[in-house]
């Protein structure tokens, strides 16, 4: 999970969240597109207040969380992080495909 105000955060690595190689890359690629991470607790408050929250998935690549117990999350719509984050994401896809076998 992301939860996006004026940075990117994500809950800190520890048993209850898995780690991942997906969560790993969007860290990478966050910093490849500028956008701020940081990986801290986030609290019920913040994840309410956020104005964009993602998930990132090994198989389903990063998503948009656009409601939240039913509430819109900021304008209800993917924001503008995310859509950098989708692109990125996306690019890095293709930039992956193009490698030769080893």
């Amino acid at each position: 999970m992301h939860v996006i105000s004026r940075a990117r955060f994500t809950p800190a690595q520890r048993h209850q969240i898995l780690p991942g190689i997906t969560r790993d890359v969007v860290g990478e690629l966050a910093d490849r597109v500028g956008i701020v991470s940081r990986s801290a607790r986030v609290t019920e408050i913040e994840l309410r207040a956020a104005s964009e929250i993602w998930l990132a998935f090994s198989t389903r690549g990063v998503l948009p969380v656009t409601r939240l117990d039913g509430s819109p999350v900021g304008d209800g719509k993917p924001g503008p992080l995310f859509r950098r984050m989708h692109k990125a994401f996306q690019d890095y896809i293709r930039e992956l495909a193009g490698t030769p076998d080893l």
